[in-house]
């Protein structure tokens, strides 16, 4: 069978991510088409992005948290069966400290890690209860006090719970930014400069969104599906993989 012919390859690819860090960058100078970039992303997202319940933009900030803290080492599906509980039981910080850790560990059990999940919300509920007026801090520094909130945990919440347009980090939009970009060896720090330039200013919640998904569906650790990729055509990463091919 005969190989559909390739797009050709971005010239802004490799600019975008040697200048990023230079204080003289102009985005307007890359060769990118950000504007179809993101078309390209959203367009997806629209039709294949996850729908979980607490995306919900009137989920509370507290249950978002909840819902960070839970999401890690465990499956968006786990999680999404536990949401329910979350809402009956869990949606304030007073009702996590009401429950035993008897019972909170037998609500977490199918999650995994019950005992250090239910020590972390013990920790979470003390803390915004007694440092923060019950209140989740909005302050990235504050959330990171919070022991078990890391730098992706409190930027993910201040983004998708306070509306801030914030670059987050996670493993799959690592994998993303670090493939479109033939990056080998640049840290969190470098790939959040670059997604700052590609943020969009108004829909910065659904592009992080979107970005995320993306890592998750096609964008895999192994066996990428780079083909059905929607931003492909600025991926140096597919672009070596199919002239190897």
């Amino acid at each position: 069978m005969e190989k559909s012919a390739l797009p050709p390859t971005p010239e802004g690819v490799g600019f975008l991510a040697e200048k990023v860090c230079d204080n003289s960058y102009n985005p307007r100078e890359k060769n990118i088409d950000e504007k179809e970039f993101k078309e390209l992303l959203m367009k997806w997202y629209k039709k294949n992005g996850y729908n979980f319940p607490w995306r919900n933009i009137e989920t509370s900030p507290f249950i978002n948290l909840v819902c960070e803290l839970m999401l890690q080492r465990t499956t968006t599906a786990a999680v999404e069966k536990f949401y329910p509980t979350i809402i009956e039981k869990y949606s304030k910080p007073k009702y996590i400290l009401k429950t035993s850790d008897k019972e909170l560990k037998n609500d977490l059990r199918f999650l995994g890690l019950q005992n250090k999940r239910t020590k972390t919300l013990k920790q979470l509920a003390d803390s915004i209860i007694t440092k923060y007026d019950r209140k989740v801090p909005k302050n990235e520094e504050e959330l990171k006090s919070i022991k078990g909130i890391g730098k992706y945990t409190a930027r993910a919440v201040l983004c998708f719970s306070f509306n801030r347009r914030l670059a987050i980090v996670d493993s799959n939009i690592r994998r993303i930014i670090k493939r479109v970009f033939d990056l080998k060896n640049k840290n969190d720090k470098y790939i959040r400069k670059i997604i700052d330039e590609i943020l969009p200013k108004n829909n910065y919640r659904k592009f992080n969104y979107a970005l995320l998904d993306l890592g998750s569906i096609i964008c895999t650790p192994k066996n990428p599906d780079c083909r059905n990729c929607p931003i492909n055509r600025y991926c140096s990463f597919y672009m070596n993989k199919s002239n190897k091919e």
